[in-house]
């Protein structure tokens, strides 16, 4: 019988040859879609579930909602009972500075360069292929390196015993050989590196206050069996009697952090479960947009096959046989379409990669379990959309299924006209979602921000003897024409992201950004300075002091004049302290206006600028202004004054427009990505559409044939065959903005400067949905309305 089945399965297919291509192209492009997307969802929710005690690892988090905490906390975590064991870590590069590290000749300063603790492997279980966990961080100087960290500086050789030179006098000493850290972690490195008797370490790791520019976010792992509620309690009590420890902390999951964190200060920036929710419902709305084109083809084709339907009840065959039937060739359909959607799913791949930058799905057979389940959802989709046309069809009586009546199995419109409208709404979202994102993001790219970002050239110093060397170098790079200005300073206008406690000579503390810069950062990226020109000018460089004696200068911007409550014309010499350094305080010199150092996600906030003398650690980054005339011989200029002096320090640069531009990745990808969802949806309507119109032709071949007997226009047989398309996308129109103004003023509301939504974003989608729908329907449509009457009245 199964034979049979198959056997009426495959003529059917082949007498609907043109509706059985749509509804098997519809299916594997949305099963494509979702298949990646719900791969990359499985991915996402993987996080750190590599560690062997995951469910027992946990992060403190300070009340501001920094992961930095004091580095004498560890010492009061591991007094209290219910806590196995406790590490710090610190990323050398979170400012994003460089270090140079070398091996013999080769030479290389793009490692991630990490310290911890020796407790570091008895909190997260990240193999070893080399080494003994419980030791490689026991003695000074240890480095655990990755295993593609060792195979780029010592190739095929045994990496362990051997040594590794940091900067120019850090000798260390390979203990293990880490396994390649996957890219489901929340934070990488290249090299980790032991805090024992580091000598800046020393200094600082029992320091009893809390200002630090430090950041050791600090992990512990609970005892097997522990309350971990009253374990939280007795952690974040014991740990608020430490001096000037905020009022409040956190204790925060280990696998919570990828999705549920973006604090400041984060190891990597993290995921967002919104993205996950909005990922899952496009994915779900995709397939349900082609299960309606599944249905409707089907319900409306089926009048053809009335004979058959009767015939096989005449002969005996029940209703179950019949629902059998129509089951069978929708499973096989569905089918067909996810081996076509596995195969276009490893074609599109790169391309889908580069245009998004977010790697959704790595393979076919890396991904078994996703693999399996979509086959079992495509099993249950096949009969599901089988389900309706089936029960549409078994339900009629024999006399008219024999008679072939159209007006029985053809009048399901009512139905078919909720499904293609609800079709129209998902697509009109999604391009008035793209339109929105589209204008953000150019709103973004065109911004005002308060200084010149464009024509800078970034040379990343790094923790290097080239540090003190800085003016030479300054000298040597301004002796070239092309080049206006040069500056140095511990972080990049575009991404101002240490903040800290500072307190004014009335004894109050409020928080603010800081920055160390040189006395050239405001006039070569022309920020404008509102009082203290001439002091600012003044400044000279300080060399050989006293750092316990030393006394800071402060420029500040308005919006700290703002938070303080100092008056712009009682800044002369009022004094602040800033909770870091020596903690010395010293006079506010100059202000500045306000201007952009974060994203335009966050508003201005308080900002501190300090100068340190240029031989200090905090001058990360050169920045270098140039005229747009001769770039890239300007720049091999810069590269050979860079050579002069760097000691075989590669050089490397980019321009700081290209770090602004970085600040917007997640919502570049988001924009990306609606475009292809929307091109997604759209196809698959152009799909369901040609199906329909042309079974409406069909339906209609004679009265068309008597209309232009009469003398009918083409233009007035294209509208008869349209109104209806037209009515339906008018009707989705209406019902979409409202859900579309909704979504998109909730993501707007992210961004604390921002476009207004306008009218016309609607007007455009609309129109947008109306046109691609005319478009598709003409094709059909002229068809039949240029075909020969007389071929028509002749039609059975």
């Amino acid at each position: 019988m199964f034979r049979n089945y198959l056997k009426t399965t495959l003529r059917n297919f082949y007498f609907n040859k043109t509706q059985t291509i749509i509804k098997i192209a519809g299916l594997s492009i949305a099963l494509c879609v979702s298949l990646a997307i719900f791969s990359w969802i499985k991915f996402e929710l993987s996080y750190d579930n590599i560690h062997k005690d995951s469910d027992r690892i946990y992060r403190l988090v300070l009340e501001d909602k920094m992961v930095s905490c004091p580095p004498g906390f560890k010492l009061m975590l591991d007094k209290i009972p219910e806590i196995e064991n406790s590490t710090r870590i610190f990323n050398a590069g979170f400012l994003g500075r460089t270090q140079r590290v070398s091996a013999g000749k080769k030479v290389f300063t793009n490692d991630v360069i990490y310290y911890a603790d020796d407790d570091f492997f008895k909190v997260f279980s990240f193999p070893l292929l080399s080494g003994n966990s419980a030791f490689v961080l026991n003695k000074p100087n240890a480095a655990v390196i990755t295993e593609a960290t060792a195979e780029k500086y010592f190739g095929k050789d045994n990496p362990v015993g051997k040594t590794l030179l940091l900067g120019n006098e850090n000798l260390l000493e390979i203990t293990g050989v880490l396994k390649n850290i996957p890219a489901n972690s929340h934070f990488h490195f290249d090299i980790l590196i032991t805090l024992k008797n580091q000598e800046w370490w020393t200094l600082i790791s029992n320091t009893p206050t809390f200002g630090s520019m430090w950041i050791f976010p600090t992990y512990f792992k609970i005892k097997k069996s522990t309350n971990i509620e009253a374990a939280k309690q007795k952690i974040i009590t014991a740990l608020e009697s430490y001096e000037n420890t905020p009022a409040s902390l956190e204790v925060q999951k280990l696998k919570d952090i990828h999705l549920h964190s973006a604090y400041t200060m984060e190891l990597e920036t993290n995921g967002d479960t919104n993205n996950i929710y909005l990922f899952s419902a496009v994915g779900i709305l995709i397939i349900i947009m082609s299960c309606i084109n599944y249905i409707n083809l089907s319900t409306a084709l089926s009048f053809k096959r009335s004979k058959e339907v009767g015939i096989r009840k005449t002969v005996g065959a029940g209703r179950a046989q019949i629902i059998f039937q129509f089951i069978n060739e929708s499973v096989l359909t569905s089918v067909i379409a996810f081996i076509i959607a596995l195969v276009l799913l490893e074609a599109i791949k790169p391309f889908a990669f580069s245009i998004t930058g977010i790697k959704f799905y790595r393979g076919v057979f890396d991904e078994s379990f996703v693999l399996l389940s979509a086959l079992t959802f495509t099993l249950l989709l096949g009969i599901l959309t089988g389900l309706f046309p089936a029960f549409a069809v078994a339900k009629h009586n024999i006399a008219n299924s024999v008679k072939s009546s159209s007006s029985a199995f053809g009048k399901n419109t009512g139905l078919r006209g909720a499904l293609v409208i609800f079709q129209f709404c998902i697509s009109i979202i999604l391009i008035s979602s793209s339109l929105i994102i589209y204008n953000q993001m150019n709103f973004i790219k065109n911004k005002k921000l308060g200084y010149t970002k464009s024509q800078v050239l970034v040379l990343n110093l790094g923790q290097n003897r080239i540090m003190n060397r800085i003016d030479v170098l300054k000298k040597s790079i301004l002796a070239n024409a092309n080049v206006t200005q040069v500056t140095s300073g511990s972080q990049l206008p575009t991404n101002i992201i240490t903040s800290e406690g500072v307190n004014t000579k009335d004894g109050k503390r409020y928080e603010s950004f800081f920055v160390a810069v040189d006395k050239d950062f405001f006039r070569a990226l022309d920020i404008n300075i509102i009082k203290g020109k001439e002091r600012i000018e003044e400044l000279q460089p300080q060399k050989n002091f006293d750092w316990k004696a030393f006394k800071n200068k402060f420029v500040v911007n308005k919006s700290f004049l703002k938070a303080t409550g100092i008056k712009l014309e009682d800044t002369e010499n009022e004094p602040i302290m800033i909770r870091h350094g020596n903690m010395e305080p010293g006079p506010i010199i100059g202000v500045v206006d306000d201007f952009h150092f974060k994203s335009l996600h966050s508003p201005i906030n308080p900002l501190v600028f300090e100068f340190i003398p240029v031989h200090q650690w905090m001058n990360a980054y050169l920045l270098v202004k140039i005229n747009p005339n001769n770039i890239s011989s300007t720049v091999k200029y810069v590269r050979t004054q860079w050579e002069k002096l760097a000691e075989g320090l590669p050089f490397e640069y980019f321009f700081l427009d290209e770090k602004y531009d970085a600040l917007y990745k997640s919502e570049t990808q988001m924009s990306n990505l609606f475009l292809v969802f929307t091109a997604v949806s759209v196809s698959i309507i152009v799909l369901g559409l040609l199906g329909l119109i042309a079974f409406v032709a069909n339906q209609k071949t004679k009265e068309i044939g008597i209309r232009k007997v009469l003398g009918a226009s083409i233009n007035s047989i294209l509208f008869l065959l349209s109104k209806r398309i037209i009515i339906w996308v008018l009707i989705a129109s209406v019902i979409a903005v409202p859900f579309a103004y909704y979504l998109m003023n909730k993501w707007l509301q992210d961004f604390a400067y921002r476009v207004d939504i306008s009218w016309w974003t609607f007007t455009i989608s609309g129109s947008i949905a109306l046109i691609i729908a005319l478009l598709t329907i003409s094709v059909q449509a002229v068809k039949a309305a240029t075909a020969n009457p007389v071929d028509s009245l002749k039609y059975e």
